[in-house]
């Protein structure tokens, strides 16, 4: 296995493109008082994205580590992921301090201000960024785990998301949904031939089981159970089963491609720790413009193409915005958006 590994890079494009959606694609509720289809297919398709990108924080850890460039390793997160973290968390709270914010958070006092970069709730998106953190904190002991004895609970630890205990901030529930994929990525990186095989040999039965999980899937929001807790876990069990499923066939697609084949894809790939500061907020910043535009439309077909219009160009600003960064402060713009 070579070092840069193509298929996972273009997972990374995948990944963010996944949950910039999820986060995006929506209408505003005064248009409708049921569940549109902009709802269900946005939660049914995109929801524990975050997933992607799990596995592929602990593919890279493992794939980096066993070349000797753990040192590497922590100093890009330190520079991708923790000063931009800070930089855009800390913006965001001092911006709230002037304009209405709708995620009350109150900059002014010290206790809140330093329990929203502790726990990423600054803006909904920012969770990601504390846990996985956390999860790397902790990573240099999972490389005591002896390859042998990882290879033997590789497989074991994807029961244990099975149990739906995602929560929307940091819990307990969080890490026993998220660390076991982890666990798993760490575990691919070591086997990764091994698992492309089986995939290639399992792949209609990954195709068969992400159509019958979307469609379970589809039939759990649009009947409206998932509103107790026992429903909500086995939204998310089976959530989490159709991403695995997903993930499998993407790497099998990713295969095909090698450096420069997908340039859309590895440029996407590169920029997607700025495109996931970033997305958030340029949405919420133009979102009252869209939603006053379609504010009252009843027909929903509109609606679902104007809503991914939206979608493109919420995408495409944020893009506008990484490239000027990039322009102007060149390699520093890695302190200040990740990229």
């Amino acid at each position: 296995m070579s070092n840069f590994i193509w298929s996972i890079h273009y997972l990374r494009a995948f990944a963010i493109i996944n949950i910039v959606f999820i986060h995006v694609w929506r209408i505003p509720n005064s248009s409708t008082n049921d569940i549109t289809m902009v709802d269900a297919w946005r939660e049914i398709l995109f929801h524990n994205s975050s997933i992607y990108f799990v596995f592929i924080s602990g593919f890279l850890f493992k794939h980096l580590t066993k070349r000797n460039y753990l040192l590497k390793f922590y100093r890009g997160k330190l520079k991708n992921l923790i000063v931009p973290y800070l930089v855009i968390s800390i913006a965001l709270l001092v911006l709230f301090y002037f304009i209405p914010n709708p995620y009350h958070v109150n900059p002014l006092n010290l206790e809140n201000f330093l329990s929203n970069l502790l726990y990423g709730t600054t803006m909904p998106h920012l969770w990601y960024i504390p846990f996985i953190l956390s999860v790397f904190v902790f990573c240099p002991l999972l490389l005591w785990i002896p390859n042998k004895i990882l290879s033997q609970i590789g497989w074991l630890v994807l029961l244990f998301p099975i149990l739906g205990t995602r929560t929307a901030t940091l819990s307990p529930g969080l890490y026993l949904f998220l660390v076991p994929i982890f666990i798993f990525g760490m575990f691919a990186s070591l086997q990764f031939d091994s698992i492309l095989k089986k995939i290639r040999a399992y792949r209609n039965i990954l195709i068969i089981g992400g159509v019958l999980a979307t469609v379970l899937l589809f039939f759990l929001y649009t009947k409206n159970l998932v509103f107790e807790q026992y429903q909500k876990n086995i939204f998310e069990s089976v959530s989490y089963a159709q991403k695995m499923f997903f993930l499998g066939i993407a790497i099998l697609y990713f295969e095909k491609f090698k450096k420069n084949d997908l340039v859309s894809l590895d440029y996407i790939a590169k920029t997607s720790f700025a495109i996931y500061f970033l997305h958030y907020p340029v949405a919420r910043a133009i979102q009252p413009v869209y939603f006053k535009l379609v504010e009252g439309l009843k027909i929903n077909v509109i609606l679902f193409l104007t809503s991914l219009l939206f979608s493109l160009v919420v995408f495409g600003i944020t893009i506008v915005i990484i490239e000027i960064t990039k322009r102007i402060f060149g390699k520093a713009s890695g302190f200040l958006i990740g990229y």
